[in-house]
């Protein structure tokens, strides 16, 4: 699809807001280490302390790595997922802005302002 950039077109990329409690961070990390869907680990501020960039083939394998695998670690407590339907700038590069009539078309909802909207 024009203008949609990612890793490779066919991934599905998320991130995943987690805490974990500091003392296991370590151990927690460990294990995160292990999984081939995790592209990033990010220790952050703010409502959640650690921040996981993931990307996997399908929707159904998000879905199964949240509900499975993650949800399996002891101490580390998901509080949210958002998955990315598109990358407006990487590194120097700026992307396109998506186009409303591709997001209908590729059965996408993407609710943000401007987006979906009749113009």
């Amino acid at each position: 699809m024009a203008g949609i950039r990612t890793a490779k077109d066919n991934e599905v990329k998320a991130m995943v807001l987690a805490n974990v409690d500091s003392r296991k961070l370590d151990s927690v990390a460990a294990v995160l280490l292990q999984f081939s869907e995790i592209r990033s680990i990010y220790l952050t501020t703010g409502r959640s302390n650690l921040t996981i960039e993931v990307a996997v083939q399908t929707v159904k394998s998000f879905h199964e790595l949240l509900t499975g695998k993650l949800s399996s670690i002891e101490r580390l407590s998901i509080t949210s997922s958002d998955m990315i339907i598109q990358t407006m700038k990487s590194g120097k590069k700026a992307m396109n802005r998506l186009d409303p009539r591709q997001v209908r078309r590729s059965g996408v909802v993407a609710f943000s302002r401007g987006y979906g909207q009749n113009k």
